[in-house]
């Protein structure tokens, strides 16, 4: 394990509005595959050239009422089941947190391969933590996944479905995406400096358009956009430019993006209320034992300011 210090990004869920947002309407789909359960196996062999994943675990579950991060899913948190499905397809995995960062930290601590990006700035929108993670990712990637982590029942085939579909895409064009140079940078950031690089990027920037050129693939359900998210190296440029409380579906209108068909329902299921928790966990079979995390005083720091506002999803 790799903890980082990293200052700027956050979490609410669904950086590009709606779970199917406009701007993914009438996009392609390519192929198709993957259970409708979330796998539960553990990864046994990860490629060599596996992508990074940013996965998004900074926010403070309001609407939940406690720290949904931490409700047990027979017996395993969900933001470890997450991170572990993840982890099967993907290295590092970078762990951007904001909200109670000790608790998740902690029960991510048996995990290997995980880079920990604090975001001190949390509550000013999910664009900043997705800035955070980008200043973890390696320097040669040609691309990275982006994952919330209150997503639990994406099955783990879904993360090998869209890496083959990118790695067909980079090799149909010959382009990795890859920046020439990754001049070592700080983790932290300024608040007033978030979204507005003042040096040039160190990607290359993405040609909207241009044949060949990697797009943007996002697993989808029927025809549904969701997540988790493959990026390339490309568009970095672009979700840099952004500013803080923008979203990301306007990068995605500007440079194109692929629904992948996955055949996984949990591709577009999130938990945002006791409710949906409880009934997410019947339908896969799981065990919410939801009286193992009290409701009271299981938030970690009060919530309290404009940022509870920021927080809620769209």
């Amino acid at each position: 394990m790799k903890p980082a210090e990293a200052a700027a990004p956050d979490e609410p869920n669904t950086l590009f509005g709606s779970v199917a947002p406009a701007a993914l309407a009438g996009t392609a789909a390519l192929v198709a595959p993957a259970g409708t359960a979330a796998s539960a196996a553990p990864a046994t062999s990860v490629a060599p050239s596996a992508p990074p994943c940013i996965l998004l675990a900074a926010g403070a579950s309001s609407r939940m009422g406690r720290p949904k991060l931490l409700l047990p899913l027979d017996g395993e948190l969900v933001v470890r089941r997450t991170a572990r499905i993840a982890l099967a397809h993907c290295r590092p995995l970078i762990v951007v947190t904001g909200f109670g960062r000790e608790n998740i930290e902690a029960a991510l601590s048996c995990l290997d391969d995980i880079i920990f990006v604090f975001n001190p700035d949390w509550r000013a929108g999910m664009v900043t933590s997705v800035l955070a993670g980008i200043e973890a990712l390696p320097a040669d990637c040609p691309g990275f996944f982006l994952h919330h982590a209150d997503m639990p029942f994406v099955d783990v085939e879904v993360f090998a479905v869209l890496s083959r579909a990118a790695s067909r895409q980079i090799a149909a064009a010959g382009y990795t995406g890859t920046p020439s140079e990754r001049p070592a940078t700080s983790l932290e950031h300024s608040s007033t400096t978030l979204g507005r690089p003042e040096a040039p990027s160190e990607y290359p920037t993405a040609d909207a358009g241009h044949p060949g050129t990697p797009i943007a693939l996002v697993a989808g359900r029927n025809g549904k956009a969701g997540h988790p998210v493959y990026f390339p190296a490309s568009y970095i440029p672009a979700i840099q430019a952004q500013r803080t409380g923008e979203r990301l579906k306007d990068v995605l209108a500007a440079l194109g993006s692929l629904i992948v068909e996955t055949g996984c329902d949990g591709v577009l299921e999130d938990m945002d209320s006791p409710e949906e928790y409880a009934a997410l966990a019947a339908k896969y079979g799981l065990s919410p034992e939801a009286d193992a995390i009290p409701a009271a005083n299981a938030n970690p720091e009060p919530l309290s300011g404009p940022g509870d506002v920021a927080m809620a999803k769209t």
